[in-house]
């Protein structure tokens, strides 16, 4: 089996933020202690204060609670520690400016992280002007622009090749949809929406109707370009906030945010028509089933999608081209196909008051 990618690159990560703060929180922590025998009580009350930060930050990590704002307070605050002992010690601790430019670029956004950063040096150049000479500035001036351009540089290339295996990971090479990797992510949290009484949401499986005999009589190239030519009518179709995945084969999933059952085989019927009309074959129209199903709270993405695979079992059953929909939660389902009568209309205003 598999391990889920999302979840080891996040265990690695936690790990790393754990190595680098305890390994922060000791040394910095150890000069504070070093500089109280020393005497130097300006410098000490600085670097105890950031280490102090840092073993809050470290606590965060280990609570799962480390969000955003703490990773771009932990930057700045080592930023204004090493601003400060700059100020106090002149360029003897130049040295101590390297780490918080690189670890900006570790810890927060690209985009934040460079003009971060660029601010940084220059309240460092402006500290240190007073006492150095023009060789020493310029020599100061290049290390840290250096280190902060080796620093977006690879920031930049690692977030490329990230997005990369994200791509690959999670798109469906032939149409560009999302495929079925990513689906399992947007169920639940489509089901966690709704159980904090966020939002409730619909799915539809379609499947394109007789798919193997189109391949075995005009070939797979031309099954290719029909899939292609159909998920492009899908992301035509649907809202942005709308998810369209290639679930496999020819089957086609649409997650549709904040909408009912009915709402969703309402789009479903339309995609039912407007796939019959404008994917045709030598004169023949190519069909597609519809199944559709509304979360529940009990819901696992599992039961979710089986219902609505239950529901498209119903259609394809029913001689195609129909859009069915999956009523009641796992242990009582009832499958009925969507027609827009005077009956379905009363169903619809019942489901709408649950």
């Amino acid at each position: 089996m598999m391990p889920n990618i999302k979840i080891l690159d996040r265990d690695i990560e936690t790990s790393l933020y754990i190595f680098s703060l305890a390994i922060s929180f000791i040394s910095i922590g150890g000069f504070g202690i070093y500089r109280i025998i020393k005497g130097d009580l300006t410098l000490a009350s600085i670097d105890l204060s950031v280490s102090i930060f840092l073993a809050y930050t470290l606590k965060q990590v280990l609570c799962n609670t480390f969000t955003n704002r703490h990773k771009f307070l932990i930057i700045v605050i080592c930023m204004i520690g090493v601003a400060a002992v700059l100020y106090n010690k002149g360029s003897s601790e130049i040295y101590w400016a390297y780490p918080p430019i690189t670890a900006a670029f570790f810890f927060i956004d690209l985009r934040k992280a460079l003009p971060l950063n660029i601010v940084f040096i220059a309240i460092v150049l402006a500290i240190l002007i007073p006492e150095i000479t023009l060789p020493q500035f310029f020599s100061i001036s290049v290390t840290l622009i250096l280190i902060c351009a080796f620093g977006y540089t690879f920031s930049a290339r690692t977030e490329l090749h990230g997005n990369e295996c994200i791509k690959l990971a999670e798109i469906d090479p032939l149409t560009g949809l999302n495929n079925r990797r990513s689906l399992t992510d947007r169920l639940k949290k489509e089901i966690s929406y709704y159980q904090n009484n966020i939002q409730r949401s619909s799915l539809l499986i379609l499947d394109i109707d007789h798919f193997k005999k189109i391949n075995d009589t005009y070939g797979h190239n031309f099954g290719d370009r029909i899939l292609v030519k159909f998920a492009k009518t899908l992301k035509k179709t649907v809202r942005e906030t709308d998810k369209v995945y290639r679930y496999g084969g020819e089957e086609f999933i649409i997650v549709t945010c904040n909408t009912r059952l009915f709402n969703a085989a309402r789009l479903g019927e339309y995609i039912r028509q407007l796939t019959e009309q404008t994917l045709i074959v030598e004169n023949k129209p190519i069909t597609v089933s519809i199944g559709v199903a509304e979360v529940r709270k009990d819901d696992t993405h599992e039961t979710w999608l089986h219902r609505a695979d239950h529901a498209l079992y119903r259609a394809k059953g029913a001689n195609r081209n129909q859009v069915y929909l999956a009523h009641g939660d796992k242990n009582s389902c009832t499958y009925k196909p969507y027609v827009r009568t005077i009956k379905n209309k009363q169903l619809e205003r019942e489901a709408m008051l649950q």
